[in-house]
């Protein structure tokens, strides 16, 4: 009861009176609940007034209300935290009400839109979330009084400010109107929010491989409060880090006190280390700061990876990320080894790739093996590039491949891969050369993730060993002449072959299988056209040849040069001017190949190779031969200052007295022809213009018209494989001006021309006109 004493004594008529009084409230609502107000005359005995009025109803306090956060413990500004609520009611009741905020803001609570509700005990079975408001949580239960209960709450989302949360929880019977309230707790003591680091994205290692020492760690972080000078950033490495003393290097947004960082040993008293910087200077709120330090990476992979940033003042943690950064995506190493069934150019191979896998990898549905070769290798396309798998002896591993160009995708037909040895063999065709770039990566992936590879390894490939080979042909634009192809095989080669010849792609050069080429063998071989859209490859069929080991064989076939010089690619680094020869079994098999045999450098010349001529030709006789060349137009002094003529192996010239030259033939005063050894040299006349003993002006130069040279050789007695005669025209600096080949002769075949007779001043030409 309390009282107190007006102060004239009287209270007016009729006239309202309000008034307020401070209690404590009942621990229940009392049976009696009533209030008594008199209005006792001046002596305080007599009554002149009083009324009864009814009290309002009194809302026991829950009792042993407990707030606190579960694992993974979220404590950061806006971040989706477990609160675990614990109360025992006084009354019996079917709903609680939950809201959290942060004390004495009215205007921070925690989110509750996306909440859910962990499984709750047996004895709650029947819990359900009910309603779902913006800032609190309807649960419908069956309270019952004096029994604890328990509440887990998962994805709430933490107030944007900081500060101690406040909670208040209200029991109801029925429904959640007011005067079903059964118990309640206003104001209830919960956990700090801190302020938030965030770690970006960008944050990297370099290197980010299993075991690699002093790699850099870049760290870019973002704060969402205010982190004082005087606090000290702690960085706690996950397990298998070893992070390095005074190695912080500062980026950008944060200053430290100068040689004030390095490692502490971690709170928890284990042989782990804390990496500690001490800032003397303020970071302010929201603001990005970056720094690096160096650490050595695990040797394997750890199931905890996370990294725990946070910013401690006064000994009390001010500022966390909540081991919200899962970590780096380390690669394991991958050693592996790459071993061809042929080093040839252009052969379809059976390729062996061995791999060592340190730990199991396991995949929701399998594991992923990505297999780049360099470019230039060609994976079967499709399925059809692996040919078997096995790991450590087991059975079929892979059960899946996509072979697109150099790049080939296996899958396992189980969702892992053992650890150990891994075998695979791989159908793949060999680039036509060493690829400049040559190196192999191997790369493990789970399912279709190829975006994050749990395993890596680079390792230098194998050598392209083409067979020596070489051709020889015309270098004029636009004509169609014989081109002769020699290539040494790396093995000896017996019985029937098959050469596949192709000409520099989409270059405009054409094969011809007519006319066939004898050169120096028994029977000119069987030809065959492949041509394509942009390509004429043709076929050589050999019935019965034997080739030794490192001796040359040599083919001709027709050849029809472009009309305009080969245009190198810059992007492949081609010349734009190669031609591959493959040689194969009689099954298709590769043998050997040279996929970049180098052509001629085509010129636009006034000269015609128009014949090789001969009288009769025996075996170890002497035959008198006649090259005739054909110019189509006047030819200045210097154009042409030598013309060679180079004869097949063991074929020998006579004496330079026997060579006659056509008198149109512009040559040297001096010692115009010479040999040397297989060679017949003549030198022509550089002047613009030569007197005569008569006293006349002859211009020189190559004038329009035919010219031949005659000469003399000696047969040996069995003529080369290698039976052609090369036709070689040098200008000024001994640079080619032209060149031709001709087919060698047989002994006892007859000229393709006469061989013409020669008059006082030389061969006779006009039987070539």
């Amino acid at each position: 009861m309390m009282s107190w004493s007006i102060q004239d004594g009287t209270l007016p008529h009729s006239t309202y009176i309000r008034f307020t009084v401070a209690s404590m409230n009942p621990a229940s609502t009392p049976e009696d609940n009533t209030y008594q107000v008199k209005h006792l005359k001046s002596g305080g005995r007599d009554v002149h007034a009083s009324a009864v009025l009814d009290g309002y109803i009194i809302v026991p306090q829950l009792k042993e209300v407990s707030i606190s956060l579960m694992e993974p413990l979220v404590r950061a500004t806006s971040g989706y935290c477990i609160v675990k609520i614990e109360l025992t009611p006084v009354t019996q009741a079917n709903l609680v009400v939950i809201q959290g905020r942060i004390a004495g803001r009215a205007d921070s609570y925690f989110g509750m839109s996306t909440v859910a509700l962990r499984t709750p005990p047996e004895i709650q079975a029947t819990d359900e979330i009910l309603k779902r408001g913006l800032w609190d949580v309807t649960i419908s239960t069956a309270l019952r009084s004096e029994v604890e209960f328990s509440y887990v709450l998962e994805e709430v989302q933490n107030p944007a400010e900081i500060g101690l949360s406040s909670w208040d929880i209200t029991t109801y019977l029925g429904t959640v109107e007011s005067d079903s309230k059964k118990d309640a707790k206003l104001g209830a003591e919960g956990f700090e929010i801190l302020g938030s680091i965030r770690v970006h994205s960008d944050s990297r290692i370099d290197p980010r491989v299993y075991g690699a020492k002093d790699s850099v760690i870049y760290f870019a972080l973002r704060n969402s409060d205010l982190i004082r000078a005087g606090s000290v950033l702690e960085l706690h490495a996950p397990p298998g880090y070893v992070l390095k003393n005074d190695t912080f290097v500062r980026l950008s947004g944060i200053v430290e006190e100068e040689g004030q960082h390095g490692l502490d040993p971690a709170p928890t008293g284990t042989s782990e280390y804390v990496y500690k910087i001490l800032l003397s200077a303020d970071i302010t709120e929201d603001n990005e700061f970056a720094f690096t330090v160096t650490a050595d990476l695990p040797e394997t992979h750890h199931s905890e990876s996370r990294w725990l940033v946070q910013a401690v003042y006064d000994e009390v943690v001010v500022a966390t990320n909540d081991l919200g950064f899962p970590g780096f995506a380390l690669v394991g190493t991958l050693p592996f080894s790459v071993v061809p069934e042929l080093q040839t150019p252009g052969a379809e191979i059976i390729l062996r790739i061995s791999f060592s896998l340190a730990a199991m990898l396991r995949g929701e549905t399998y594991v992923s093996l990505e297999i780049t070769a360099p470019l230039g290798f060609k994976f079967s396309s499709g399925s059809s590039c692996l040919k078997s798998s096995s790991t450590e002896g087991s059975g079929s591993v892979f059960g899946g491949c996509i072979g697109n160009n150099n790049v080939a995708t296996l899958s396992t037909t189980r969702d892992i891969l053992e650890a150990g040895q891994t075998v695979i063999e791989m159908v793949c065709i060999n680039p036509d050369a060493t690829p400049a770039n040559n190196f192999w990566r191997l790369a493990l992936f789970l399912d279709s993730d190829s975006s994050l590879y749990r395993n890596i390894q680079t390792e230098e490939g194998y050598e392209i060993n083409a067979m020596e080979a070489e051709f020889r042909g015309n270098n004029r634009l636009g004509v169609s002449a014989p081109g002769f192809f020699t290539f040494v095989p790396s093995k000896e080669i017996i019985g029937p072959i098959q050469v596949d010849i192709t000409p520099p792609l989409e270059s405009g050069y054409a094969l011809k299988c007519t006319p066939l080429y004898r050169v120096g063998l028994a029977e000119p071989p069987e030809c065959s056209d492949q041509a394509s859209l942009v390509e004429s490859v043709i076929t050589l069929f050999f019935s019965n040849v034997f080739i030794e080991q490192e001796v040359g064989f040599t083919f001709a076939v027709e050849v029809v040069n472009p009309g305009a010089p080969p245009i190198p690619d810059p992007d492949s680094g081609s010349s734009g001017n190669a031609f591959g020869l493959v040689v194969r079994d009689r099954e298709g098999n590769t043998i050997d190949a040279n996929m970049i045999i180098p052509g001629m450098e085509l010129l636009n010349v006034p000269l015609v190779g128009f014949a090789l001529a001969w009288d009769a030709v025996e075996a170890q006789s002497i035959s008198r031969l006649q090259v005739v060349l054909k110019i189509t137009r006047d030819m200045q002094p210097g154009e042409v200052t030598e013309i060679q003529i180079e004869a097949p192996q063991d074929v020998g010239f006579t004496a330079p007295s026997n060579v006659i030259l056509s008198e149109n033939l512009p040559a040297s005063d001096v010692a115009p022809v010479s040999v040397a050894g297989n060679r017949l040299i003549i030198r022509l006349n550089r002047e613009s213009e030569t007197q005569t003993l008569v006293g006349t002006t002859e211009m020189n130069g190559l004038r329009e018209g035919t010219v031949l040279i005659s000469f003399a050789v000696k047969n040996p007695s069995q003529l080369p494989n290698a039976n052609y005669w090369i036709l070689k025209m040098f200008g000024e600096d001994r640079n080619l001006v032209f060149q031709h080949v001709f087919e060698g002769y047989q002994y006892g075949q007859e000229s393709p021309v006469p061989y013409a007779s020669t008059g006082p001043s030389g061969p006779t030409a006009g039987a070539y006109s």
